[in-house]
């Protein structure tokens, strides 16, 4: 995604607290949101207004597209990495990452420290790892 990260993970204190689940990020209208990883597409479509994108990777974890203005992917699709999804439907556009059903930060993905993650999400070869985190 190209745009700048406007808040980073911030984990809630338990299920149902307030928290920031993954990465924002302010973007043009109708800007390319494209897959971090190849996978199966879980969920792709509309909730409370607004449209929503899952993937499901081989790795046993899932990435989490919000905030869109189209969907160009469907339910159980293969994608490929840097895949087309969809276009982002205002300024805000949300990554999400869950492991083992519960979000982490987006930067265990990343080759790139929390600082410097924001310089890398500018740049269209960014490395990502998808792989299973030491617990």
């Amino acid at each position: 995604m190209q745009g700048e990260i406007t808040d980073f993970f911030r984990p809630p204190a338990h299920i149902g607290a307030s928290g920031n689940r993954g990465w924002e990020y302010t973007t043009s209208p109708n800007s390319p949101v494209r897959a971090a990883q190849g996978g199966v597409i879980h969920f792709a479509g509309q909730i409370a207004g607004n449209f929503y994108i899952s993937i499901n990777h081989a790795d046993g974890i899932k990435t989490t597209y919000s905030y869109l203005s189209d969907l160009k992917v469907a339910k159980s699709q293969l994608v490929a990495r840097g895949e087309l999804l969809a276009s982002t439907a205002g300024k805000e556009f949300h990554f999400g990452v869950v492991e083992d059903n519960q979000y982490v930060d987006p930067a265990l993905l990343f080759d790139c420290s929390a600082e410097s993650c924001q310089q890398l999400t500018q740049v269209s070869s960014a490395k990502v790892r998808l792989i299973p985190m030491a617990s």
